[in-house]
């Protein structure tokens, strides 16, 4: 159950980055690329929502929320239609 708990804490999910409304001009794309070095993958940038989207390791997502700009972080949860 250990060894389950630590693979399952190393898979990468989806995550939303909403950036701080004061740094989104200007610097969005800098956040992304320090987010990219502290593991986010597959980056994509939505600039007039402010927003980061990629794929994370759930251990590297303490040293993505430090990152100057960021105001949260949230894992993409998928929807399907009943």
């Amino acid at each position: 159950m250990v060894r389950e708990m630590v693979n399952r804490a190393e898979e990468k999910q989806r995550v939303l980055v909403t950036v701080e409304q004061q740094s989104v001009e200007g610097s969005l794309h800098q956040i992304a690329s320090r987010l990219a070095e502290c593991g986010l993958d597959d980056v994509e940038t939505f600039q007039l929502g402010g927003v980061i989207a990629g794929e994370a390791r759930t251990s590297d997502l303490a040293t993505m929320r430090r990152v100057p700009g960021v105001a949260s972080i949230e894992t993409d949860q998928p929807f399907r239609a009943l």
